[in-house]
């Protein structure tokens, strides 16, 4: 439905370092992003354009990060690190045209590594926390007509990530592998501020209030797998649990807009699911490998999403195989 010329040119610099001092390892770096935006609108690009804006603006982002290596001995290394950066997402010519301000954030987050090399081991514990101003989104779920875009304020997202990754088979000796892993993260994705973006009808922040969950982003997601290698053979088991998360801002079950009361199967939540893959290999020999996979082999259904014109299934049960060369 529309019809317009859009164009950026952008020079993007940046500087960094890594400074030690001891056990201690510092990398600050600094960007700087210029960029020349510009649009129009109708049938007369280029010539006597119905619209036509020409904007030129700088951003300068950065930040920096500290490790401490408290201790690296036998094999085994324990580190301490952390970090702050700024971020930003620039708004399209035509958004910025229409009063749509760049997307900034600033990321903060803090952690420890464990490693044993001789017990096949590695953990890893992180907390962080993201605040973004001027979110951008677009008011459009599939529906019909122009895409309009906004920003919708503020959002905070904290959260903590915790990965082990342990092969018990090297760890003993065994004469083969056995290799398993978990990786777990918990956030909390809420708006602090409610946005123009709320009260559009084909927005999926839709009817958001200050405190409700960021939509289509889980509370918990967590993966865990087992395998083993033995001479020729491979095999590998991998499941992935997602919690139930929202399609609207307005953090509702039943599927109606927010804003007009009407059904529509766009909106509403997502149930939680957990999905369970599997693999197979056999090493034919240096340059051949045999091998199958299982995708969701429980058959489990489950929805993806809700976008854009209703549920939308995850894949089914399915099976491949096939060979491997290397040339």
């Amino acid at each position: 439905s529309d019809n317009k010329t859009q164009n950026v040119f952008a020079v993007s610099t940046n500087v960094s370092d890594k400074m030690k001092f001891g056990k201690f390892t510092f990398t600050p770096g600094v960007r700087v992003e210029t960029m020349d935006a510009q649009y129009c609108s109708g049938d007369g690009c280029g010539n006597s354009p119905s619209t036509e804006f020409d904007r030129t603006y700088a951003i300068i982002v950065g930040g920096g990060s500290m490790k401490y290596d408290w201790i690296d001995a036998d094999g085994r290394d324990v580190d301490i690190f952390g970090g702050i950066h700024r971020g930003f997402s620039p708004a399209g010519p035509s958004q910025l045209s229409s009063g749509v301000n760049e997307e900034t954030s600033v990321g903060m987050e803090l952690g420890v590594r464990y490693a044993n090399a001789k017990r096949a081991f590695t953990t890893e514990a992180v907390i962080y926390h993201t605040m973004l101003d001027n979110l951008i989104v677009a008011d459009s779920v599939g529906g019909a007509g122009s895409i309009k875009t906004r920003n919708a304020g503020k959002v905070e997202n904290i959260g903590l990530e915790y990965s082990l990754n342990y092969d018990r088979g090297l760890d003993k000796g065994w004469s083969w592998q056995m290799p398993m892993y978990i990786a777990a993260t918990w956030q909390s994705a809420v708006f602090l501020e409610t946005g123009g973006a709320s009260e559009d009808q084909e927005s999926i922040y839709a009817g958001s209030n200050i405190g409700n969950d960021v939509p289509y982003i889980p509370e918990f997601n967590l993966s865990f797998g087992w395998g083993a290698i033995f001479e020729k053979w491979s095999y590998n088991i991998d499941a992935n649990f997602l919690s139930k998360m929202y399609a609207d801002g307005a953090n509702q079950s039943k599927q109606i807009n927010p804003q007009t009361a009407a059904k529509d199967v766009r909106f509403g939540d997502i149930p939680s699911r957990l999905v369970v893959d599997g693999s197979l290999g056999y090493q034919l020999s240096k340059k051949a490998r045999w091998f199958a996979n299982i995708k969701n082999m429980t058959g489990k259904e489950y929805i993806v999403s809700r976008q854009p014109h209703g549920p939308r299934p995850g894949l089914p049960f399915s099976f491949m195989a096939g060979l491997e060369l290397t040339l």
